[in-house]
């Protein structure tokens, strides 16, 4: 019979010898109300500590004494704890740039086998695993090194659970702020590795041995993670390693090997909506400042446009400045918006060369051009598909739509030679700016597409 039954048999013999003793004719009225009080406090007792669970509770407290609580818990003073871990991500909350951080809400799995917290499953009715208090026994002093900061759950798990082998598995829980190197190279298409290093900082690796836990489903080298669709990080590999034979820089242990338990997190950067709110508008505002090419040479609406795009970057990049993570190097959506705004304010610049050659003053008579040259660029006008309106002389045209926006003291003239001839002069002029405009316009393409390739298109070893 078990210990809990062997208490009931006395609970009993005791309440049999107050029921005689009771009964006895010889008693007093004051004695058998002292053995009413008894049996009623002997019938409490029992109901307050008749549980089976509750007594393996009392036993391992009795039997734990208070010294046990800094020593380790093996008979064998030369004996090792072998103590293993395992790491969970329940989730990753923030990773900043600027303090080059990692904040996570981690739970760890910590066992091991403690000798003075064993019992006989026989004695207390098969009662196999209880639940007690951590702070009332041994733990291992496993801690994240470098840590910055540690906030508690609201609810802390401050019970271990014992089984009757001695064995005791411990899942602490709680928010922690490590060291984390940020790259924001690549913003908004980065990926950034992060490390985790736990270690021992009392005990040596012949005092306390460490080891991995494999999880359920996954291999020796990785650990588990949770991540959700709404984060802005997404986890895409884990890795883990053991680092043996590590010694402290400590005055103390100079010459104890320590191990390191080291978690590696593979991150990348959910790009979907800054690629909408970044990159859309920046490639929009390339393509209509390409597109301005199409304008007529004349046409002071040319540079007007140039104008409105480069005050639309600046605009840009108030919303741009928001979103880019602050850190000591430029990222590449910062690259490309700056290379963007040399090569618009370039093209204000060349616009407005372009336009004063289209509108050379009456005066300009020294430009001739031979008819080979002419030919030439004729022949450059239909490669770089130039209107034959900027060319193609009609003398039905009229004159005032030929030489609209030019001086008006050119109107005043008479003679329709004079007129021809002007109108000639005013086509050569057209002509040679519209292809250097065309070929401004494929210079500019060549320059946006290569600018944009060798920011982006780079190698990215993480």
């Amino acid at each position: 019979m078990g210990r809990v039954g062997e208490n009931g048999n006395r609970i009993l013999a005791s309440l049999l010898n107050c029921y005689l003793i009771y009964n006895s004719s010889k008693s007093s009225y004051f004695i058998k109300f002292v053995l009413i009080g008894l049996i009623f406090n002997i019938f409490i007792e029992n109901k307050i500590e008749g549980t089976y669970e509750g007594s393996v509770v009392q036993h391992l407290e009795s039997q734990y004494k208070k010294s046990h609580r800094f020593a380790r818990p093996v008979l064998n003073e030369s004996a090792a704890v072998y103590v293993t871990f395992r790491l969970n991500i329940k989730r990753l909350l923030d990773l900043k740039a600027k303090e080059h951080a990692l904040t996570a809400l981690i739970e760890l799995s910590i066992i091991w086998y403690d000798e003075y917290l064993k019992w006989n499953e026989a004695d207390y009715h098969g009662i196999r695993r209880v639940q007690i208090d951590n702070t009332q026994i041994w733990k291992p002093t496993i801690r994240i090194i470098q840590l910055i900061k540690k906030e508690q759950d609201e609810s802390p798990i401050t019970e271990v659970i014992v089984e009757s082998t001695g064995r005791v598995s411990w899942y602490p829980r709680g928010i922690y702020t490590t060291p984390c190197h940020v790259d924001v190279t690549y913003f908004p298409y980065d990926k950034q590795v992060c490390k985790l290093s736990f270690g021992n900082w009392v005990h040596t690796n012949k005092e306390v041995f460490l080891k991995f836990a494999k999880w359920d489903n996954l291999s020796i080298d990785t650990f588990r993670y949770t991540t959700s669709k709404g984060d802005e990080w997404e986890i895409t590999k884990t890795e883990q390693r053991l680092i043996r034979n590590v010694k402290y820089q400590m005055i103390c242990c100079l010459k104890e090997d320590f191990t390191i338990l080291e978690f590696k997190i593979y991150l990348k950067r959910n790009a979907a909506l800054l690629s909408i709110v970044l990159l859309l508008p920046c490639c929009i505002l390339m393509m209509i400042n390409l597109l301005a090419a199409f304008l007529p040479p004349s046409s002071y609406e040319k540079i007007s446009l140039a104008l409105s795009i480069f005050l639309s970057y600046f605009v840009l990049l108030l919303i741009v400045v928001e979103h880019i993570p602050e850190g000591s190097k430029l990222p590449a959506v910062g690259e490309l918006f700056i290379a963007s705004l040399i090569i618009i304010a370039l093209n204000i610049l060349t616009s407005t060369v372009v336009y004063n050659i289209a509108l050379k003053e009456e005066g300009d008579f020294h430009f001739q051009i031979s008819d080979k040259s002419k030919r030439n660029l004729l022949r450059l006008a239909k490669i770089l598909l130039v209107p034959k309106a900027y060319y193609v002389y009609n003398e039905r045209e009229n004159f005032e739509d030929v030489v609209n926006n030019q001086s008006l003291s050119y109107k005043e003239t008479t003679s329709n030679s004079q007129r021809i001839e002007y109108n000639h002069r005013i086509k050569n002029w057209l002509l040679l700016a519209s292809i250097v405009d065309r070929f401004l316009f494929c210079i500019y393409a060549i320059l946006n597409v290569l600018t944009a390739t060798f920011i982006f298109v780079r190698p990215n070893d993480k």
